[in-house]
């Protein structure tokens, strides 16, 4: 776990995550492309006990990953705190 209390997304645990497949609590897109299909479900995590997204990981759990630099981090934390409301923050 990290200062913030919550744990590092190294690949080990990407891996664990994805193998237990999607849920309420846990939602997977193959690709950044598919960013504005995310909002939504990421909007009704404050209503239940949180949540994870993960990018890079097909619908079947399969871990394919994908890069994510600063220039992309910070459109996607745009995306998600302009969308909701509550914000929630990425």
């Amino acid at each position: 776990m990290n200062q913030a209390g919550t744990t590092r997304m190294d690949a080990d645990n990407v891996r664990r995550l994805a193998s237990d497949g999607e849920g309420q609590r846990l939602g997977f897109k193959y690709s950044l492309a598919e960013l504005g299909t995310v909002t939504g479900t990421v909007a009704a995590f404050p209503n239940t006990d949180g949540g994870v997204f993960l990018f890079g990981v097909r619908d079947s759990g399969d871990v394919m990953g994908v890069a994510i630099g600063q220039t992309t981090k910070e459109p996607i934390v745009n995306r998600i705190t302009g969308a909701t409301d509550p914000v929630v923050c990425p």
